[in-house]
């Protein structure tokens, strides 16, 4: 009751992002993240998680935001899929080829120089400091938020449990990247031409 909140009209200049979990051996997920940079609070707006659930049904999910909206995506999305029509793309081309084109150029990751698997504990002290201090707040429509946190554990050592977290997964992937966050309308910086660049 103290994170969940009704649905409420999220402002043009608050900064978007959308974070994936691939459902390659586990439910795909889909989460949508409006940061409100002026008081630093986090508010997941919308959630989708289907197991089965093939690219193209994937993508169609993650395509019911606004097209311009970043999404954030785990390190495997560089795994080369196998088959004689994939072998040599990554799930990532795929997913973009599919039309999920807004797909960030690095994977999740807290330092843009550091990728790879990524430690989970830092990004889950953050999500339940933000939950106890009001930093992320959870439209209470994203049911499949609620029922994978109600779960969400540790085993009798104090290590997290990984299983049924696909959609609190795409939440970390989010937060980790809600550097590259963006609000509606912004323009992107124009590129840099060969003729532009200072001369040494």
């Amino acid at each position: 009751s103290e994170i969940k909140i009704p649905p409420k009209k999220i402002p043009d200049h608050w900064a978007r992002l959308i974070g994936i979990d691939f459902g390659v051996d586990h439910p795909a997920a889909v989460v949508e993240t409006a940061w409100d940079r002026d008081a630093d609070v986090i508010y997941l707006a919308r959630t989708w998680r289907q197991r089965n659930a093939d690219v193209p049904t994937h993508v169609a999910a993650i395509r019911l935001s606004e097209p311009w909206i970043p999404i954030a995506w785990p390190h495997d999305g560089l795994k080369r899929e196998p088959g004689v029509d994939k072998g040599l793309k990554t799930l990532k081309q795929i997913y973009q080829e599919a039309g999920a084109t807004r797909m960030l150029s690095q994977s999740a990751r807290y330092k843009n120089d550091v990728g790879g698997g990524q430690p989970v504990e830092p990004v889950v002290l953050e999500m339940q400091n933000r939950f106890t201090n009001g930093g992320l707040k959870v439209f209470d429509t994203c049911y499949e938020f609620f029922d994978e946190y109600r779960s969400f554990h540790r085993d009798e050592n104090g290590k997290i449990v990984p299983v049924m977290d696909d959609v609190i997964k795409a939440v970390m992937y989010a937060i980790m990247m809600r550097r590259y966050a963006r609000p509606k309308n912004l323009r992107s910086a124009p590129r840099q031409t060969s003729y532009e660049r200072a001369v040494i």
